[in-house]
């Protein structure tokens, strides 16, 4: 699967944006015709804009990013509602002939994670809520990486800076706000998801691991899905509950895949 070029902007002139895609899909074609050549929406999955493209082509998808991070705040319900709304929308572009993959999405309701809009930087006005704070993760390459972890003393950093917060204060770094009885929420949140989603022709969950934003990582939102509904085990690719749990649990490396204790997690789990 090659994909040309990672979220044009939806200001990005159709006209030009298409012909770039053309190009590109020729080249790939030539090269690996076994390839799928994704293409992004540029932020506009509709009928009118792709539905005529590139029609009796094999091998391509177009791909939509569906993230909720940069919404408003809202209840839970809100952004339940608004993931349901998503289902019939990607069948009515299945139904209408349309080749798509939500490439990525996530279980995040804010911008909060860490340098998620670039080094240091946020969108101006991001975040919209008062994020969580959970000491920065430790090193990649050891005791001997210098100024890492942070120290705890150090007040705000004075590496440069964006117009956006998103940046180490007293040695802890930005997450998600939680919400009340964030594991059940998660939780909801993935189960609408999944079932939207299988609307489409597939579906990928940015990220596979982080560090310590966990709304963003695969591998903490399994445990969360440990008991789905029957009519889910399908979505998720297998024939059984049984199935699934077991697939699940040789995944992780133990038997223990039951969602974090307790309220909201004051400190998920570095990885």
């Amino acid at each position: 699967m090659q994909e040309a070029v990672n979220e044009p902007w939806v200001h990005t002139p159709s006209e030009v944006l298409k012909e770039f895609y053309w190009q590109a899909y020729h080249l790939v074609r030539d090269r690996a015709p076994h390839w799928l050549f994704v293409m992004h929406d540029s932020f506009n999955a509709t009928l009118a804009e792709w539905g005529d493209f590139m029609v009796g082509c094999p091998n391509f998808a177009i791909d939509s990013h569906l993230y909720q991070a940069w919404n408003a705040p809202a209840p839970l319900e809100t952004f339940v509602a608004s993931t349901c709304a998503d289902g019939p929308r990607l069948d009515r572009l299945r139904q209408g002939g349309l080749n798509l993959v939500v490439g990525e999405w996530s279980l995040a309701t804010d911008n909060c994670a860490m340098w998620l809009n670039g080094f240091n930087d946020n969108l101006p006005g991001y975040p919209l809520v008062d994020c969580m704070r959970v000491p920065c993760a430790e090193p990649y390459m050891g005791d001997s990486q210098p100024g890492a972890p942070p120290p705890r003393d150090a007040g705000v950093m004075n590496d440069p800076r964006g117009t956006g917060e998103s940046f180490v204060v007293n040695g802890t770094c930005p997450i998600d706000k939680p919400l009340d009885d964030e594991d059940a929420a998660m939780r909801q949140l993935a189960l609408a998801k999944l079932y939207a989603y299988h609307f489409a022709h597939g579906s990928f969950y940015w990220n596979f691991r982080t560090e310590i934003a966990y709304r963003w990582s695969f591998e903490e939102v399994i445990p969360l899905l440990h008991r789905p509904p029957s009519a889910l085990i399908p979505l998720l690719g297998y024939q059984s509950l049984s199935g699934y749990q077991s697939r699940l649990a040789a995944s992780r490396g133990d038997q223990d895949v039951q969602p974090h204790a307790g309220g909201p997690r004051g400190h998920p789990a570095r990885l």
